[in-house]
């Protein structure tokens, strides 16, 4: 009897060492195979998102949808840039719900207009009016001096010249894809009335209330330059006329396009 205790326990032992070795075996060979696959230049293409574009080239392949791939695809880099980089920033709010930043602002915004219209066609005449705020709200206040880019990381990964080109791009590239579709379709978007001007207003003002106010006053987070608390009343004010007349010459421009086809 005291032998087969010993044999038994001399065989659990045996079995007990060889599992822990084939654990920590798989363990260490799964931690080579990442470390090896996630090699620094892979890394870095990763954390730039140099792989996006040829994601965008596919998603048009597949789709021959310019409007739906640049949607999707423009989306993808800043989703990528806070996965990799957004814990570095301090919002007042558990670091993990940092990635929140990059659906707050209004451009976000644009991305969710692109994305009805694609559903429901008869969204673009506001998703065109978004666009063009979107695109003529950043470049008149980029060009005015008020930057658009206040919270820049200094990363020593971070391409800084790629984030800022992807960031000149997304504001921009929509209005241009939607203009030369309502150009050369023959779908008719000669619908810009101005309920669909009240609805393009709609659309900023409830971004606005529901999402900009609760994340500033949440966070601290002023989003934009021109709505810090170092700005001017004054600007702020001009800022949201020039805005309020942006939107209607979107409109008035969707409307006299389409109506010169």
């Amino acid at each position: 009897m005291e032998d087969e205790r010993v044999s038994w326990i001399m065989h659990n032992s045996y079995i007990h060492t060889i599992g822990n070795w084939m654990r920590n075996t798989l363990y260490n060979a799964y931690y080579t195979i990442v470390e090896i696959s996630i090699s620094e230049p892979v890394k870095n293409c990763l954390k730039n998102g140099y792989y996006i574009p040829a994601i965008h080239a596919a998603l048009y392949y597949v789709t021959g949808d310019a409007v739906i791939s640049t949607a999707v695809a423009m989306k993808m880099y800043p989703a990528n840039y806070f996965y990799w980089f957004g814990e570095q920033y301090d919002f007042r709010i558990p670091k993990r719900y940092n990635w929140i930043k990059q659906v707050v602002r209004f451009t976000d915004t644009g991305y969710l207009a692109c994305y009805i219209y694609i559903i429901n066609p008869d969204f673009f005449p506001i998703n065109y009016n978004i666009q063009y705020s979107i695109t003529f709200g950043y470049w008149i206040g980029k060009l005015s001096g008020i930057s658009p880019h206040i919270d820049l990381l200094e990363d020593p990964d971070l391409n800084r010249t790629f984030e800022l080109s992807w960031a000149n791009a997304n504001h921009g590239i929509h209005l241009v894809l939607l203009t030369y579709r309502m150009l050369t379709d023959d779908v008719c978007y000669d619908h810009f009335t101005i309920q669909h001007l009240k609805w393009s207003y709609y659309w900023a003002y409830i971004w606005f209330i529901a999402i900009y106010l609760p994340w500033r006053l949440i966070t601290g987070d002023c989003v934009y330059g021109v709505f810090s608390s170092d700005t001017p009343w004054s600007k702020k004010i001009m800022f949201v006329c020039v805005m309020h007349g942006i939107v209607a010459l979107g409109n008035a421009t969707g409307y006299l396009l389409s109506c010169s086809r």
